[in-house]
């Protein structure tokens, strides 16, 4: 039962994903040069490569699931701050936290993943989340450019946000039952 809630959490998050990902681009690229285009993508990834190590330890220790709440309540925030600014500054500052809280997402995510699975079906299932994921989020990152030409691009934004904040239902509903760690 924990994996299909896991796969309900993930399907919302793909939506959420393939909604925001061409949009954001658009609104990043927007802010100006091709120079400060690739620093605003940078910027997540580098500040994501150092939080990754500080939070999967605190993960261990407080917990997937209050992670990864965490961080979904983070990305609602950002995602409707996104809407408030095109500035390089406050863009950059928004990339900073988003470098926070993906770091944050994705280690608790796939710890997530890895705790509810067991040894032997670990790869099938893990395989099975990637699919539906990758697939869900294809299909929304196709129907996106038709949802945001009839609602507007900040209403995606305010969509996006509240799917991030129900994503949390489906991720309650999982047992972490976690190993004991040594």
């Amino acid at each position: 039962m924990n994996f299909r809630f896991m796969l309900v959490f993930s399907g919302i998050l793909a939506v959420a994903s393939g909604l925001l990902n061409p949009f954001l681009i658009v609104l990043l690229n927007g802010a100006g040069s091709f120079r400060d285009f690739g620093f605003l993508i940078g910027i997540s990834m580098v500040v994501a490569s150092v939080a990754s190590y500080f939070t999967g330890s605190f993960s261990d220790k407080v917990g997937r699931k209050p992670v990864l709440i965490a961080s979904l309540v983070g990305y609602a925030f950002v995602t409707i701050a996104y809407t408030f600014s095109k500035d390089i500054f406050y863009l950059a500052f928004l990339q900073s936290i988003v470098g926070v809280l993906q770091a944050m997402f994705t280690t608790a995510n796939n710890a997530l993943l890895a705790d509810i699975t067991d040894d032997d079906s670990r790869g099938k299932k893990i395989g099975t989340e990637a699919s539906l994921s990758s697939l869900i989020g294809g299909l929304t990152v196709m129907a996106g450019g038709v949802i945001a030409s009839i609602v507007g691009i900040n209403t995606v934004f305010y969509m996006v946000s509240f799917l991030f904040i129900a994503s949390i239902l489906p991720l309650m509903k999982i047992n972490e039952n976690r190993k004991s760690r040594t």
